[in-house]
């Protein structure tokens, strides 16, 4: 049997995915029916422009034409009309002279007209349905015509007579005769404000964008579901020390250790399964150099307009000094702890309201009974209450703390307390003031001076005995100087009263 043939209008659109990849997208509609009436519209136009030939009254042509033609005729300019009068676009169509020869309804109501059949033989002058750029639309539409070329969505923008400012997106076709000669043209105007706005909106937005992340000292990344970069800005090229060109398109476990990238993957796959974004990220990467770095990253997962997941974007920063800057701090934390702990002398960390906030294992020794986990916590005020001291120490403690607050210099102090398991301890304490991070603290240093004590009161003891024997000895040296010196009275007498005889014996001897 005879083939039965169906007319389609394609059109075609070409984009850009977000994989980066050109595509183009095909819309296409049935037109058989319309073709159809196309066809009987030229055959009827053929036979009208044969008649008009040889009648000189074209006015009377439906005399000559049967019922049917002018019916299907009828009906397809009625089509027409209504299809025209009913889309958004501006229509209107002139002669070779830029005079009117229709629109649609949208056109005349813009320009004021209530009939669009009454813009026939109106020009651009009679209208003035724009202020500005008539001289350049008029110039084209010559263009249009002398070149016999139509031109397609060409973008202007106009200032109509009521000074809206309105972007369109202008389409003009040359109109031929029955001889193909080039009668008039016929032009649309679209309106695409809203569509143009947005894009600019979106251009400045791209710009602006750009620029941040272009400033910003992070690095910003766009990967797909499998991890390959899509979109970053020059800080990550910096911070892995690759050109755009080597980045992108690159996966991201190509800069990971085996830890590194188990741990990344669990990570980003916790992100796609739950939606909800992560911060603080830490891993460590190797750069182009072979130079390993820290970095701390924030992932999120990226949507498109449909809603379905296209893949995850992050800010990374490099931490590798504050990383190392924090190892250090810990190894002088792990330093400090040690000395903290093996400290003779018990230490305490109070906030300035007396609450215990730490103290090391050697206050155990001064305490006994409680530890450090039963101090934690506690005010300075109730520790002194379980043990037993003397009751002036509470007034002299509250004094000096009152100074101490108020930035006076305090002396050592130096009290005996009484443990719960009875052993009397003697205590000097040192108060001083410190800063840890943005807080002011108290740091009291404890020492157990017991035998200190002891030491000094046995030497006092024997400072004592010993001045007791010095006066002993003084008394007897005293004693016996007093006993010499009566002694040697009395030989000095017994000398002196010799003398004499002594004297007469050595005479006679003579």
């Amino acid at each position: 049997g005879d083939r039965i043939f169906n007319w389609y209008e394609i059109k075609s659109k070409r984009f850009v995915d977000t994989s980066k990849e050109n595509k183009v997208i095909l819309f296409s509609r049935e037109i058989t029916k319309f073709k159809k009436m196309e066809q009987e519209i030229k055959v009827r136009q053929a036979r009208f422009n044969e008649l008009t030939e040889t009648l000189p009254e074209i006015r009377y042509w439906k005399f000559l034409q049967s019922k049917k033609g002018i019916s299907a005729y009828q009906k397809t300019r009625e089509m027409l009309e209504l299809v025209i009068d009913n889309i958004p676009q501006l229509i209107h169509w002139k002669d070779t002279n830029l005079n009117y020869l229709g629109c649609n309804k949208n056109f005349a109501t813009l320009t004021g007209i209530k009939d669009p059949i009454n813009i026939i033989g109106n020009n651009d002058d009679d209208l003035r349905w724009i202020k500005e750029n008539l001289t350049e639309i008029q110039e084209t539409e010559r263009r249009v015509m002398l070149n016999n070329k139509a031109e397609y969505h060409s973008i202007e923008f106009l200032v109509l007579h009521n000074s809206n400012q309105i972007w369109f997106e202008v389409n003009r076709i040359p109109l031929h005769n029955l001889d193909g000669e080039v009668v008039g043209i016929l032009s649309t105007y679209r309106d695409i404000t809203i569509r143009r706005v947005a894009e600019q909106k979106l251009r400045e937005s791209e710009v602006k964008y750009r620029g941040i992340l272009e400033n910003i000292k992070e690095s910003y990344f766009e990967g797909d579901l499998k991890g390959n970069f899509t979109f970053f800005n020059d800080a990550l090229c910096d911070l892995l020390g690759y050109p755009s060109n080597e980045l992108l398109g690159r996966n991201y476990d190509e800069f990971l250790d085996e830890k590194n990238k188990k741990e990344i993957f669990e990570d980003f796959n916790q992100v796609y399964e739950t939606g909800i974004s992560k911060s603080d990220v830490r891993y460590s990467f190797k750069k182009k150099t072979g130079e390993e770095a820290i970095c701390e990253s924030s992932i999120y997962l990226r949507y498109n307009s449909n809603g379905d997941k296209v893949g995850f974007s992050g800010v990374v920063r490099d931490i590798t000094d504050k990383f190392r800057l924090e190892q250090k701090i810990k190894e002088s934390e792990e330093q400090y702890r040690h000395l903290f702990e093996s400290s003779p002398y018990a230490i305490w960390l109070m906030e300035l309201d007396g609450t215990i906030l730490d103290c090391n294992s050697t206050m155990n020794n001064l305490l006994s009974a409680y530890e450090r986990k039963d101090l934690i916590g506690k005010k300075f005020s109730e520790v002194l209450s379980i043990i037993k001291r003397p009751e002036f120490l509470i007034d002299i403690l509250k004094e000096r703390w009152a100074k101490f607050v108020k930035g006076d210099k305090l002396e050592p102090l130096e009290f005996q307390i009484t443990r719960v398991d009875g052993k009397k301890l003697w205590l000097d304490i040192q108060s001083t003031l410190v800063n840890v991070g943005d807080k002011t603290l108290l740091q009291a240093i404890i020492q157990d001076t017991t035998e200190k004590k002891k030491a000094e009161q046995n030497l006092k003891k024997s400072q004592e005995e010993l001045r007791i024997l010095n006066r002993l000895l003084e008394q007897k040296v005293l004693e016996r100087t007093l006993e010499l010196r009566k002694s040697e009275q009395q030989y000095r007498t017994t000398i002196d009263s010799l003398g004499d005889s002594l004297h007469v014996i050595d005479r006679d001897l003579r």
